[in-house]
């Protein structure tokens, strides 16, 4: 089948997409994903690594090799700051690439700060809006991307490298203006240790029947797929060193979480997400990710991108998979259609099935533009999640402002005073297992406040209340920072 190469160039020449004829995308197969922008410094490719390109058939790269990827790139470029962060279930590494403007890594302290009095507007004191207005100016929208939590989902690791090596290398206008204005904070696998379980079965079983297919094994030791079903009781290390390390510290206005899913429905799926949205999640939330869910798709669909929906398949009810919705960021969950594993595969179109809210076979609101089938690779898979990654990107540089107005605004919202009728907090018995309860509550950065007898109690370093409790027991109130997700938690729905 022929084949070309086409470069779109959306709004200020910033996607770079690779369509074919036919099927709509099949010329991303065999393409090498190499980008066309122009270079400053040289910096470590990931093929120099690796000894192959991310995204090409039957390869996968192991964890050792990824971390030495960053550790490399960080070496040579000054627009990447890599880090340890802790060890895994299985003592693997997990890491972080903080990549921004050199003189942004410089002052990262000086954001973290404006970021925490942005999420907790008390420690603003008086002239509240003044200086958070003089904080928004100042500050950068924080980014956080996070790759591989399920490890079977091979693309997403492997795109972090493409991602990370076109941020520390381009001279794209665009790409000095995501740095300029935006602090990414690039997690490469929130699951190293499923990163060398896949590769090592997959190595195993190629050229047999059983290549492509998922190990006889759990790919996270104890949860298997339902560590993405952690983020509200934080029972895996991986979890507990992310909230911990990252969440709690950065408080990122936009998390992008890179998954995969099914090969016969779309191939991509972006927010909003399917109505009931979680009565906690604040409204600035909905707003936020309806916005940018929308100008991916956009962007992407422009491009020649094909078979994206949204508004179908995938929810917005549980913090089990959403901490950021209850910690002032969007989650831009990010679904792209899989091969088998790094195998290519052959999808008709009258194999492809219908999900939740949708039709692939059928042109509709939420999935306006069909793919016709045909073949899919890997290649296929990396292009659409970094063309969808700095699509995001763009976006959240070009709107800081308000990506940060809107922060604050969450904030302001979760810290005022409960009027009258309003339900003021939660009230829990000690005993039992309730310090397991307020141990997760704490964690999660809800403050909790303890009584015995008739006493003030005090919740915080610039607000006190005062009420008569039955002794041992713990009051969770709900003006605070975070007191969505603790109510989230405690209210029966």
């Amino acid at each position: 089948m022929l084949r070309r190469t086409l470069v779109f160039s959306l709004a200020a020449t910033f996607i770079i997409a690779l369509v074919g004829s036919g099927a709509g995308t099949s010329a991303q197969r065999n393409a090498k994903d190499k980008e066309t922008h122009a270079t400053s410094v040289r910096v470590p490719a990931p093929e120099d690594v690796l000894g192959f390109r991310p995204g090409d058939d039957r390869k996968l790269a192991a964890w050792a090799s990824v971390v030495e990827y960053f550790k490399r790139l960080s070496q040579a470029s000054d627009r990447v700051k890599f880090e340890e962060l802790g060890k895994t279930t299985m003592g693997a590494p997990l890491v972080m690439a903080t990549i921004s403007a050199p003189e942004n890594l410089r002052r990262l302290d000086e954001f973290k700060e404006i970021q925490r009095q942005l999420a907790d507007p008390r420690y603003l004191g008086a002239n509240t809006d003044r200086k958070a207005q003089q904080l928004i100016a100042r500050g950068k929208t924080i980014v956080l991307i996070t790759c591989g939590i399920h490890s079977d989902e091979v693309g997403s690791y492997l795109s972090s490298m493409l991602i990370a090596h076109r941020l520390a290398s381009s001279d794209e206008p665009d790409v000095q203006e995501i740095l300029r204005n935006t602090i990414i904070l690039l997690v490469p696998s929130l699951n190293p240790d499923g990163v060398d379980i896949i590769k090592n079965w997959y190595d195993k079983t190629l050229g047999t029947p059983y290549e492509g297919t998922d190990p006889p094994t759990l790919y996270n030791k104890y949860v298997g797929h339902d560590d993405n079903r952690d983020w509200y009781a934080f029972t895996q290390k991986e979890t507990q060193i992310v909230v911990d390390k990252i969440h709690n510290v950065w408080h990122p206005q936009i998390v992008h979480d890179i998954h995969q899913m099914s090969a016969t429905g779309a191939r991509l799926f972006l927010p909003p997400y399917m109505q009931p949205v979680e009565p906690n999640v604040p409204k600035q939330i909905v707003e936020g990710y309806t916005e940018l869910g929308h100008e991916i798709a956009s962007d992407m669909r422009a491009a020649g991108f094909k078979g994206i929906t949204w508004d179908s398949v995938y929810d917005a009810w549980s913090p089990s998979r959403a901490y950021s919705h209850y910690h002032g960021g969007v989650r831009i969950l990010s679904e792209t259609a899989s091969c088998n594993l790094a195998t290519p595969i052959t999808i008709k179109f009258d194999d492809l099935r219908p999900g939740k809210n949708y039709d692939p076979r059928k042109v509709s609101p939420n999935f306006p533009d069909l793919w016709t089938g045909g073949e899919w690779h890997l290649r296929d898979i990396t292009n659409y999640m970094t063309t969808a990654a700095f699509s995001l990107l763009r976006h959240a540089a070009q709107d800081r402002e308000r990506w940060l107005t809107r922060f604050y605004e969450i904030g302001k919202e979760a810290v005022r005073t409960r009027k009258n009728g309003e339900l003021w907090g939660f009230k829990i018995k000690l005993g039992g297992n309730a310090p397991a309860l307020i141990e997760i509550l704490n964690k999660a950065g809800v403050e909790v406040g303890f009584a015995a007898g008739e006493k003030s109690v005090s919740f915080t370093n610039t607000h006190e209340t005062a009420f008569t409790y039955p002794t041992q027991t713990a009051i969770v109130p709900l003006s605070q920072p975070y007191g969505a997700f603790a109510k989230a938690l405690l209210e029966k729905q």
